[in-house]
């Protein structure tokens, strides 16, 4: 049962009730008080203006109120029903979602051991009875104050954190766009280099070629066929050259056509090398699919995924063996735009990773074998594409990245899926 002796000190007859600081925004605190005596309920809701009052008659409907309504300030007699005030004050505080509201215990007891126990219990501040309704304004006041300083550096901790992340994105992009011009660099030289030697290589394919008949004519075929060995490695080399100048050229638009099967078809050329004996590239698209975007950073989204995949399957068979290594990319239609799939049967994804993957600088693998920033950027240039990205995966057993391009095209466009009708 309650202590009374809630009774204003002589000076505190005013009938007007003590103004209490507004809510940001405009809006009232709310405040509740916890009491099993309706008329000290009633005489501590009368001291109290510009704020909405709700009421409790025992410790049970305060903590169900306080966790239901989030007041801003809770008023906790300390002797009450079913729970006291301070153990009220105690599960407030071990609840993640009140932990922060200004709790005020009330009490009739002014010994040293009473006022241990309610701030132990973390409490804000407690009120001995009888006081006076000045006072009670004004601890009203200051724990509404605190309250809302709290509040205030809650929100400015989310502001920090957005603009440390946009500072994180802002990291990527200056990586990426370094090691482009990196490449870019890089490879203007490395072209030159090449160039030569292929021009020199492709004129004595030519020079050779004219030699075949006066060989003999049991050893022509085997001439022929040497050759033509040596002339398609020339032209992958060639080939290899040409994606190499078209990737690094600094164009950022995203308002041309891009085909998606020509830009998978670059990406899985520029790793080719990776791939070897032990995995299966199996390509499955139509003759074209046309989006509108920027095709060399979309080479580059596909080169970081087959890039992903193929490390992932030769983990797995480095640790398990079992199946051999198959990668499977299809190209095809979804809606009125497309859709493309990447699927291994690497090593999978541990759940517990999948929603931090895009995650700036995350990765599950060593030290030296990368920076985390492969997804991130995929995440970025498909935003800035319009592209949903869905992943699948089971660890031990396979991933599965699903693209879903938006139809860009113009109106005046023809139609992106009429090529299906095209034979391949």
């Amino acid at each position: 049962m309650a202590q009374h002796g809630i009774t204003p000190m002589p000076h505190a007859h005013s009938t007007a009730g003590p103004v209490i600081g507004r809510h940001p925004g405009g809006g009232r605190p709310l405040v509740l008080v916890a009491d099993d005596e309706p008329d000290i309920r009633r005489f501590l809701r009368m001291q109290m203006e510009d704020v909405d009052v709700i009421e409790a008659s025992d410790g049970a409907e305060a903590l169900e109120l306080t966790r239901l309504r989030h007041p801003q300030l809770v008023l906790l007699d300390h002797m009450m029903p079913e729970m006291d005030g301070v153990e009220v004050c105690q599960k407030i505080r071990e609840n993640h979602s009140t932990r922060g509201i200004a709790v005020i215990i009330l009490t009739a007891r002014a010994d040293e051991q009473t006022k241990l126990a309610a701030l132990q219990a973390g409490a804000n501040d407690f009120l001995t009875k009888p006081f006076s309704s000045a006072e009670l304004a004004l601890r009203l006041e200051n724990q509404i104050g605190m309250a809302r300083i709290r509040r205030e550096l809650t929100d400015l901790n989310a502001e920090l954190q957005a603009a440390l992340e946009r500072i994180k994105e802002n990291e990527v992009l200056m990586l990426r766009n370094e090691k482009l011009s990196a490449l870019g660099r890089m490879s203007a030289g490395i072209i030159h280099e090449i160039n030569n030697p292929l021009n020199y290589a492709g004129a004595g394919i030519h020079a050779l070629a004219t030699f075949t008949k006066a060989l003999p004519a049991a050893e022509q075929p085997d001439f022929e066929d040497v050759l033509k060995d040596i002339r398609e490695g020339i032209e992958r080399v060639s080939q290899i050259v040409i994606d190499l100048r078209k990737f690094t050229r600094e164009d950022q638009a995203l308002s041309g056509d891009a085909d998606l099967v020509e830009i998978v078809t670059r990406a899985r050329r520029m790793i080719s090398h990776q791939v070897g004996k032990e995995i299966a590239f199996n390509l499955d698209t139509p003759t074209i699919a046309l989006i509108r975007g920027n095709p060399n950073q979309l080479v580059q989204v596909f080169i970081n995924l087959f890039h992903n995949s193929i490390d992932a399957i030769h983990q797995r068979l480095e640790t398990d063996g079992g199946d051999p290594g198959q990668l499977d990319v299809m190209v095809a239609p979804a809606g009125d735009g497309w859709q493309v799939t990447v699927h291994d049967n690497g090593i999978g994804i541990p759940l517990e990773n999948l929603p931090k993957i895009f995650d700036p600088f995350f990765t599950s693998k060593d030290v030296g074998k990368g920076m985390g920033l492969g997804l991130s950027i995929i995440h970025q240039i498909l935003q800035g594409h319009q592209a949903r990205l869905e992943v699948d995966s089971r660890p031990g057993e396979f991933t599965r990245f699903q693209i879903i391009f938006p139809n860009t095209l113009h109106d005046d466009d023809p139609d992106p899926h009429s090529a299906l009708d095209q034979p391949a």
